[in-house]
């Protein structure tokens, strides 16, 4: 097989330091990209933005008038893409040399590349040090929520490689605020897509500085609304477990849905005990003061150990 024309998709809003980075190393890769589409989503200072990018040819800007979201964003980007695989980067967010090199290997030879996506682990730089991301890959035949929410599994936008039809098929939902990435590889799944994973962290997940993704919200309400969407598409068990994991958020709003939510992970065996009580102690916090809730990522837990913190440590069947 030749090796085939990879256009990187880099959806990107108010960051030119972190851009540049980004965009430097795609096109550091040891195997270099056919083109690198940058996707301006209404960026205060679209100079900025543009004198980031540099001046290598293989560099295009496309601009959003209007913000459009990260699932707009990289939706406009796969529309305008040329090449043959699509990778998607995070604007603050950086490729390891070796990634594409890597991946494009693994997908050709997968058993039905025209249907597989590619992932790989990632280094979490958080203020709490460094976590290599996530254990292990996907199963076979294992439900994706599962794998996401009850055994410690991650799937991160910065790291999928997927041919261009299969990304334009699935496509991103535009309405989303969050959770875009998990409901990409669900939708996915249940369109009959799989999964090959490359347990090398070629991805640097920065998870330690003060800049907002695009892609970052918290709204337990959407978040819940989100997960009715996709009800149909996951285990039993992937949706108690969720409910359980955005107790803590819901504690203001709604007390007793929210430990219900927790108590119903627990008889179902979707959290462990002690799990349920980290849960509940965070649940106690935000309910008593929300403040002292949304300081806990730097109190003592940054992004990536709250997700570890949220999912079991034994796996589960």
């Amino acid at each position: 097989m030749n090796w085939p024309r990879v256009s990187v998709v880099i959806p990107t809003r108010d960051r030119p330091d972190c851009l540049a980075e980004a965009v430097a190393s795609v096109l550091a890769q040891s195997r270099p990209v056919f083109e690198v589409i940058v996707v301006d989503d209404a960026s205060r200072d679209p100079e900025a933005t543009r004198a980031a990018l540099g001046n290598d040819p293989r560099v295009r800007l496309l601009r959003n008038e209007r913000s459009m979201g990260g699932g707009g964003t990289r939706n406009l980007g796969i529309a305008n893409a040329e090449g043959d695989l699509i990778g998607f980067l995070d604007d603050d967010d950086i490729w390891r040399p070796e990634k594409l090199e890597r991946q494009v290997a693994v997908w050709c030879r997968a058993a039905d590349p025209e249907r597989t996506l590619v992932y790989c682990a990632l280094e979490v730089r958080g203020r709490g040090g460094d976590v290599r991301l996530p254990a292990r890959g996907i199963g076979v035949e294992e439900d994706v929520g599962d794998y996401l929410w009850r055994r410690g599994g991650w799937i991160q936008t910065s790291s999928l490689l997927l041919p261009r039809p299969l990304a334009l098929e699935i496509g991103f939902r535009a309405e989303l605020p969050a959770h875009q990435d998990w409901d990409f590889v669900i939708r996915l799944a249940e369109f009959g897509g799989a999964f090959a994973f490359l347990s090398e962290p070629l991805v640097v997940y920065r998870d330690d500085h003060a800049g907002v993704r695009i892609s970052r919200r918290s709204d337990p309400l959407a978040s819940l609304a989100w997960l009715e969407s996709v009800r149909a598409a996951i285990s039993p068990a992937a949706y108690r477990a969720f409910r359980a994991r955005r107790a803590p958020l819901l504690a203001r709003e709604q007390p007793l849905a929210a430990l219900s939510a927790i108590g119903i992970a627990v008889r179902h065996g979707e959290l462990d005990p002690l799990r349920a009580a980290r849960l509940l102690a965070a649940y106690a916090i935000a309910f008593i003061s929300p403040l002292a809730y949304r300081a806990l990522p730097q109190m003592r837990l940054n992004g990536s150990q709250r997700r570890l913190l949220a999912s079991p440590s034994r796996s589960r069947p």
